[in-house]
């Protein structure tokens, strides 16, 4: 913007013809708080008896110039927030899903892109993030435990093998 144009601008804020005339009187944390909070109402629709819910989101690392603002946005939005990273071998990656149809030298950029910018996160937030490597789900329940440990939560073993028997079709 040119000087000109921040003159014309900063002379038109709260005007009367500043066709946002108003918005200068918005409290920018009250609606980002407001539109969280409808999030929350209307799609996660979290029960009152809830002590832990969330949602996976497992495209944030393909902007990588915006990944630690959006984190940070959520973390001061919601309350406890809790980051889980998911890792696997970039090479196993490769051949699951629609990852098979991309090549793999392209698969392997992303995955690295991804892990380095979950270990740059975990690592200014460790109390805030948990990395989950796929591969160590082998392990079954001593693994689950140490996720379940970060989230502060506790589950019957039966439960845990109910939920780890369950093999994904795609």
């Amino acid at each position: 913007m040119s000087r000109e144009e921040r003159v014309y601008y900063q002379n038109l804020l709260g005007s009367t013809y500043d066709p946002w005339y108003g918005a200068e009187l918005a409290d920018p944390d009250d609606f980002r708080l407001s539109l969280f909070d409808l999030f929350a109402q209307k799609i996660l629709q979290v029960p009152d008896d809830c002590r832990v819910s969330g949602f996976k989101e497992i495209r944030q690392w393909e902007h990588p110039a915006f990944f630690n603002t959006h984190l940070d946005i959520l973390r001061t939005s919601f309350p406890n927030t809790r980051f889980l990273f998911q890792t696997r071998n970039w090479e196993d990656v490769s051949r699951s899903g629609w990852w098979a149809k991309i090549p793999p030298e392209q698969v392997r950029a992303k995955i690295t892109t991804a892990n380095s910018l979950f270990e740059g996160y975990q690592s200014a937030n460790p109390e805030a993030c948990f990395t989950i490597e796929f591969e160590r789900f082998r392990e079954g329940i001593p693994f689950v435990r140490k996720i379940l440990d970060f989230l502060g939560e506790d589950l019957p073993d039966a439960r845990i093998n109910s939920v780890l028997s369950n093999r994904l079709t795609h």
